[in-house]
């Protein structure tokens, strides 16, 4: 996923970065969700340009994320509570854009996604756990976000992917398998936050714990999911076009 690479770059260090996107944002999400995890990749990229200011640029490529996955059209209003600058305007324009892209991705599959995802009670294995995977980094940004030494704008973004990734805990015990699916979106909260976790201290030896600290968790995060996970088998070997035999 470019947009995996991409992100990771943007952060202080880019290969734990990657690392902690490899469990589930690359393994399990990149192989396994192909509509989805293009949107994914989207969203990362409008996620990289929205933390420079580039809402407009944000839009466009969310737009085209959910052109392969409609879902990804909920990810819109982000860009409007994000802003810290003409904010009225911005969410003026940014909820016509949301209301447009709505129409042509979502709206009419509502009534349908309601009763599939609602109505019929299905239920995701795993997935109160990947909200809560979500909601650690969340909480643990809440507390520190201002010794990130981060723009107005970025600061903003994140503290709202924080809330709604908090936001999830209790929908996922109404609908787990609508939340699991739109909480992927959230899943950069984990990369962005564990990849610069060390810098709200100066102290060196500190800061190569909590960095030694996140290597091991998502080591552990990969084998838990590789040897206990219900449809682990199906990765294991992972095979793809045109390799597969």
């Amino acid at each position: 996923m470019a947009g995996v690479v991409i992100f990771s770059r943007r952060q202080p260090i880019p290969t734990l970065a990657l690392l902690v996107a490899v469990p589930y944002l690359i393994t399990v999400v990149g192989m396994g969700y192909t509509r989805q995890a293009v949107a994914l990749g989207c969203v990362l990229l409008g996620l990289v340009a929205l933390s420079d200011g580039g809402m407009r640029r944000f839009a466009i490529v969310v737009l085209i994320g959910a052109a392969f996955h409609k879902s990804a059209v909920l990810m819109l209003p982000i860009a409007a509570l994000a802003s810290s600058q003409k904010r009225v305007w911005n969410f003026f324009w940014v909820g016509v854009v949301s209301l447009v892209g709505g129409y042509l991705f979502l709206f009419d599959s509502v009534d349908t996604l309601w009763e599939n995802y609602v109505e019929a009670e299905y239920h995701s294995e795993g997935g109160l756990i990947r909200v809560l995977m979500n909601a650690v980094p969340a909480i643990l940004y809440l507390l520190v976000h201002r010794k990130l030494s981060l723009g107005e704008q970025a600061r903003r973004l994140w503290w709202w992917m924080s809330v709604f990734a908090l936001a999830c805990i209790p929908l996922v015990l109404i609908s787990s398998t609508a939340t699991d699916r739109v909480a992927l979106y959230l899943i950069p909260l984990q990369v962005f936050v564990f990849s610069r976790l060390h810098v709200i201290t100066n102290d060196t030896l500190l800061r190569a714990y909590i960095v030694t600290g996140v290597i091991v968790y998502y080591t552990a995060v990969l084998a838990v999911w590789l040897f206990f996970a219900a449809h682990a088998h199906a990765w294991l070997p992972y095979q793809m076009y045109p390799f597969a035999s």
